[in-house]
């Protein structure tokens, strides 16, 4: 039958070339059956392959037809020149004992296999390939959004679905207040359990939740997942009003795949509500911003107060709107949607002042400013001076000074807070320890300026503790949050440490700090002067602004721990490929002065912002193809 398909000189010709990938796997055989661990049989086999590859190759490099395509000739040149370099490592490995890093020689062979096949198929088929991808390039270009939002959508709930029932909800110290809190809101309409420190926002969705689902944590859970799902799509869509669709499916993707987001989704954190709500809150900012109506400016406000509601960090996010907002000139247009804005976060966060001032006479979203300045200094690797025998106020010198005692005994910040609570009863504690933690920061301003460009640096290379799945099983018991499906039998143990390991490689497959600090410090970089230089890339202000804030802020505050991180990661992750985009177009503009051409237009290159200004000119956009 063979001889029927095929003549005597291409059934020669077959036999050699697969005769050394044969003789690899015959080899590889012989040393796995005879236990000899002189040769890893993984890279017998995949020498074997390269040589039979490298075979095919060099005679089809040879009779390849004219003309020959530049695209083509430069791919396959980078993919011959790449396996080359694979195995010269491997060869000057073997030989001269050069390191190969964390990689093992047969990854390397691997690697080398994967690029000279790639290489044997554009020259047999890359003018085919080409007009496939041509073909699928223009059904793309017309349905970009659509295909886009769908692919975010479904790599977004695979990911969350095969984790959701593989672990319990994961905790960390903080979230047995908040599943305390949403019981007795739940049960009893009381917020007591939050003091005047913590704000409502998520205790008050986790009792939503449980009042409609059921008491499950797992059902907070899965609302959260479905947030995170909506977190990827606001990024898609939030990416498009000043990116192509490709670039601004890549952020998108990266939030819908992104380990820590996964991790704080599937537990009791505020970052799980307060990531979604800040990122539909950019969204509806850069509408705003961009030819936004009254409409427009409720839904921002209100957005922005309950995001503030879920977490204090984003309130100065207001200001920086308003500032934006005014800079369009004093309109009256203007002006109603800057009083539309403020009016509709002030409605929103009323109920929580009046709550504050009638319980704890303090009017403000939370009284925990000096809680977050003592956790700053108290935890800080500086060692600062409390105690100043010269301050005039009575009060604080009392109070500096016994910080400083408590400071040498070495014992915890939440020791030193109740000592003062006890010895000035009739005082807010936390206004004292802001005074106190200002007074300190006033007289020790360059350690405190050190320290703070010491974790923003060591922030940004993501030199912090990362947080792993199994360090976050640890407190269920003792904070009740435990869930039926995950009911502790003898043999509990054994299967979540399985499926927890399961979860645990999930989460490590995209993380962003795993991206080279010296990359991601260029993007950002190139972001910034695209927003300043290019009216096209103006929108991407609002997500650089909000992840360098939110990076600045929770570092001036708090400190630099791993999930003061994460809310910043979409908008980092947009103003990477931001500045990727102003590279871009940089080039392609310095390219079109060169030949004195245009620049190319189209969907590729038209931002769904610009779209939206041109329909309403009147302008007719028609996408390519």
């Amino acid at each position: 039958m063979l001889r029927l398909l095929m003549t005597r000189r291409q059934v020669v010709l077959a036999a050699l070339l697969t005769a050394p990938a044969l003789i690899g796997l015959a080899i590889a055989g012989g040393l796995v059956w005879s236990g000899l661990p002189l040769i890893d049989p993984a890279s017998v086999i995949a020498l074997g392959v390269l040589v039979s590859l490298v075979l095919a190759t060099v005679p089809a490099l040879a009779t390849m037809q004219a003309p020959r395509s530049w695209w083509l000739v430069a791919f396959v040149t980078v993919l011959v020149g790449s396996a080359a370099l694979l195995v010269g490592w491997v060869v000057a490995n073997r030989l001269a004992g050069i390191s190969t890093g964390e990689f093992q020689p047969r990854v390397l062979l691997g690697a080398a296999v994967g690029c000279t096949a790639l290489s044997l198929a554009l020259v047999r088929w890359g003018r085919g390939l080409l007009a496939v991808l041509c073909r699928s390039w223009t059904w793309y270009d017309v349905r970009a959004d659509a295909v886009s939002a769908s692919v975010v959508t479904v790599v977004g709930a695979a990911f969350r679905a095969s984790i959701m029932f593989r672990a319990p909800a994961f905790v960390i110290g903080d979230s047995g207040s908040y599943a305390e809190a949403a019981t007795t809101i739940r049960e009893q309409f009381s917020f007591a359990p939050l003091s005047s420190i913590f704000p409502p926002g998520h205790p008050t969705f986790m009792a939503g939740v449980q009042l409609l689902l059921g008491p499950d944590f797992l059902a907070v859970i899965a609302v959260q997942h479905l947030l995170g799902i909506g977190t990827a799509l606001c990024t898609y869509w939030l990416g498009r009003a000043f990116l192509p669709p490709v670039l601004a499916l890549l952020p998108a993707l990266g939030v819908a795949a992104n380990g820590y987001l996964l991790i704080v989704e599937h537990g009791i954190y505020t970052e799980a509500l307060f990531i979604p709500l800040v990122v539909l809150f950019a969204l509806l900012a850069v509408r705003l911003l961009h030819g936004g109506g009254w409409r427009m400016a409720a839904a921002a406000g209100a957005t922005l107060a309950l995001a503030a509601l879920t977490r204090l960090v984003i309130q100065p996010a207001v200001l920086a709107i308003l500032l934006l907002l005014l800079r369009d000139g004093r309109r009256w247009r203007t002006w109603l949607r800057a009083l539309v804005f403020v009016g509709a976060f002030a409605v929103v966060v009323s109920p929580w002042l009046a709550h504050n001032w009638l319980h704890y006479r303090y009017i403000g979203l939370s009284n925990s400013l000096g809680m977050q300045f003592l956790v700053r200094l108290w935890e800080e690797e500086g060692s600062y001076t409390w105690a100043d025998p010269g301050e005039t106020d009575p009060v604080l010198r009392h109070t500096l000074q016994a910080l400083q005692e408590e400071k040498d005994r070495g014992v915890s910040y939440w020791q030193a807070w109740l000592r003062i609570e006890r010895e000035f009863p009739d005082r807010n504690t936390s206004a004292l320890l802001t005074a106190a933690s200002f007074h300190v920061i006033r007289r020790q301003p360059g350690l405190y300026l050190d320290r703070t460009w010491f974790r923003l640096r060591r922030m940004w290379q993501g030199g912090f503790g990362k947080e792993r799945v199994h360090d976050l099983y640890g407190q269920q018991e003792r904070l009740g949050i435990r869930s039926p499906i995950f009911k502790v039998r003898d043999e509990f143990a054994a299967v979540a440490e399985q499926e927890g390991n399961k979860v645990d490689t999930l989460t490590r497959l995209f993380r962003p700090d795993a991206l080279p600090p010296w990359l991601t410090l260029a993007l950002t970089v190139a972001g910034a002067v695209g927003v300043v230089v290019s009216r096209r890339l103006r929108p991407a202000l609002v997500p650089l602004g909000l992840g360098v804030g939110l990076l600045v802020i929770t570092v001036m505050l708090n400190s630099d721990r791993a999930r003061m991180h994460h809310p910043a990661e979409p908008f980092l992750l947009l103003t990477y490929a931001a500045g990727l985009w102003a590279i871009v177009r940089g080039l392609a503009r310095a390219g079109a002065r060169l030949t004195e051409g245009p620049l190319p237009r189209g969907l590729l290159t038209q931002p769904w912002m610009e779209r939206v200004s041109r329909r309403r000119q009147g302008e007719v956009v028609t996408a390519r193809g």
